[in-house]
């Protein structure tokens, strides 16, 4: 088999090698740049809403620039247990109105030793690259409590 140089290759066979590399750069670029969702959010959200028969605070913290950290603290009166429900949706305020789900996971609950007397609390979180746009969100937050009792929370934040 022979081998040409560079120097030895046709005109022709020159444009398909530059061709070749062009189209494989271009594709990195494209799938770095356009496929790769990265999350926007830079300044983190705190919600809390003192009630009388429950109280909770929301966050959402930017972990970084593609990752976030959502965390639900749910204070019930003590005695009724583990929330037997808890939902976190978020609905962007735009034309295409981006519905999410957030897929909070429960981490720890019962008595809090510094927290509010007569409740123990209840956390839950999520981690991921969940937010990609930044704007105006509605969020909603509805807590059902082992009696039944629904807690819904709403609120429009702006996010950064």
């Amino acid at each position: 088999m022979k081998t040409e140089s560079w120097f030895t290759l046709s005109t022709r066979k020159k444009i398909i090698w530059v061709a070749s590399i062009a189209a494989i750069v271009l594709i990195g670029i494209v799938s770095a740049t356009f496929l790769t969702k990265k999350a926007v959010m830079t300044k983190p959200v705190y919600w809390h809403v003192m009630g009388e028969k429950a109280h909770m605070s929301f966050r959402i913290n930017p972990d970084s620039k593609t990752r976030q950290t959502f965390r639900l603290d749910v204070w019930l009166p003590t005695g009724i247990g583990v929330p037997e429900n808890v939902s976190v949706q978020m609905v962007k305020k735009s034309g295409d109105e981006l519905r999410l789900t957030i897929p909070l996971e429960f981490e720890t609950g019962g008595p809090d030793p510094f927290g509010f007397e007569g409740f123990d609390k209840y956390t839950y979180e999520a981690k991921g690259n969940i937010l990609t746009e930044t704007g105006e969100w509605d969020i909603s937050i509805v807590i059902t409590d082992s009696k039944g009792q629904v807690h819904p929370y709403e609120k429009s934040v702006t996010l950064s």
